[in-house]
């Protein structure tokens, strides 16, 4: 039976690779993304033209100012990946290279789960830009402070833009939970951006619940999206794709969400760099190894684009 590891080996192999048409991350169409990026490198870059303004005539005759059209230029670097599961006889090697077998369904969705979390943690990783020579060594952080003072942060305690109703049952002071106000602001702040494309904002059941008690209090129409938002009906509320994720960071009961315009963000992966399957001997039991391993790498691209919306997981009500 060893002779049809090589079949097995492909079968493996191609069903690693129709991942995103089966069981598509919630992440990877929200962003630029790219699955088999083959261009050789440690990174990858992302050029961009600089603006051109037009101004009044000098006068006749009059000579020009030189003016060279400047580049800006940012990047990412691949990072490895692997998975692996192991089946305990070669009997079972043909079942589990099956797409519906559990355990290779489980590779494939943890594989998944995994995109979503490298490019939610890349909206506010560092990034990099390059130096003079085109070389990204440039670290560029994001803008963890507050709209008001410059930055790209919502803070848990942001109160413009609340809705009426909402104003009425919030807490004075202190920070709140997810607000129509917030998503209000959310949306200014990507117009004042400027930037093309679909916008886009994560949530969990903590904001979904703390919308629907907004939307309760402020108008009956708020209250019948968020509703169909969250029953699955429709996806969009206010302008915004609602794209759901579980794993925020937390911190002492502050979430960070992430607010963005899918051209903001840029996600590369590798094609699969190694597909094996092989018998430990090393193991007790001598067990037959699935497994793979790919490169990823991500970019923000536009710092205006990208979002860090806070919210206490429960909400503050007036007194």
């Amino acid at each position: 039976m060893s002779g049809d590891l090589p079949m097995y080996v492909q079968g493996f192999r191609d069903n690693l690779g129709s991942v995103p048409q089966q069981k598509m991350s919630r992440f990877k169409k929200a962003v630029t993304f790219e699955e088999n990026y083959s261009t050789p490198g440690t990174g990858f870059n992302c050029d961009d033209i600089q603006t051109i303004e037009e101004g009044a005539p000098k006068g006749k005759m009059a000579p020009l100012d030189p003016r060279e059209i400047e580049g800006g230029r940012r990047g990412g670097f691949f990072v490895p990946r692997e998975g692996y599961f192991h089946v305990d006889t070669f009997d079972k090697v043909r079942e589990a290279v099956d797409p519906s077998n559990e355990k290779m369904a489980a590779l494939l969705n943890g594989r998944e789960r995994s995109w979503d979390d490298f490019i939610y943690q890349g909206f506010f990783a560092d990034t990099y830009a390059a130096d003079d020579s085109g070389n990204l060594t440039t670290v560029v952080p994001f803008l963890d402070t507050a709209y008001t003072a410059g930055g790209q942060v919502i803070p848990a305690d942001d109160r413009n833009n609340l809705h009426d109703g909402e104003a009425k049952i919030v807490a004075a002071a202190g920070n709140l939970g997810m607000t129509i106000g917030k998503l209000i602001t959310l949306g200014m702040l990507m117009d004042a951006s400027e930037l093309e494309g679909k916008r886009y904002i994560s949530y969990d059941r903590f904001s979904m619940g703390q919308l629907l008690a907004s939307a309760q209090v402020t108008s009956s129409d708020y209250y019948k999206q968020v509703v169909a938002l969250q029953n699955g009906e429709i996806t969009s509320f206010m302008g915004l794709e609602f794209v759901k994720y579980q794993r925020h960071t937390v911190t002492s009961s502050i979430v960070d969400y992430a607010g963005w315009i899918d051209t903001a963000m840029v996600v590369k992966g590798r094609p699969l760099t190694a597909v094996s399957i092989d018998q430990r001997k090393d193991l007790s039991g001598h067990p037959w190894q699935f497994y793979y391993k790919h490169e990823r790498a991500r970019a923000r691209r536009y710092d205006a684009g990208v979002f860090k919306v806070r919210a206490h997981q429960q909400r503050q009500l007036a007194a």
